[in-house]
This record gives structure tokens, sequence and C-alpha cells, in this order.
């Protein structure tokens, strides 16, 4: 799972950075003002979102499995830490 979550956040982040970069928007830059906000929120967010959905993967990473003292390196697979 925290593999998965690290993939999404380079995924969203690549996403934020190629809306921006595009010439294509929702909103096209030729309506005054609302062309530039559509620029000016959504890539922030996707950025934003990315940073989380990173940081999430990493606190599972090495979260302990319950019980044993362990923790999850990857989906299904645990192991010793020392």
């Amino acid at each position: 799972m925290a593999k998965a979550l690290k993939t999404r956040a380079l995924l969203t982040a690549l996403a934020g950075l190629l809306y921006g970069a595009s010439p294509i928007d929702v909103l096209p830059d030729v309506l005054p003002l609302l062309g530039l906000v559509d620029d000016a929120l959504i890539v922030p967010i996707l950025l934003g979102l990315a940073y989380f959905q990173f940081r999430k993967g990493k606190r599972l990473e090495t979260a302990p499995v319950p019980g044993t003292g362990k923790t999850f390196d990857m989906p299904g697979h645990v192991s010793g830490r020392r």
C-alpha cells in the first residue's frame, strides 16, 4: 500500500506540473481572470495532494505491525526492524 501511495503521489505531481505547463486548460486563458485562476488553483492543489500522499506512504512504510515490532516494507511483506 505504501508503494502504491508513493506511485500515486508521483503521478499526481506529474499531472499537476503537466497541467501547469500545458496550453490546454479547463478554463481557457483568453477568459479574463478566470483562465489564470484555474491554473493558480489546480496546480498547487495537485502538488499539495501529491505531497500528502507521499508523506502518508512514508508513514505507512515505517509503521509497526501491531504486536510484532516489525514494519511493512511492501504490501504483503513484513520484515524485522533492527
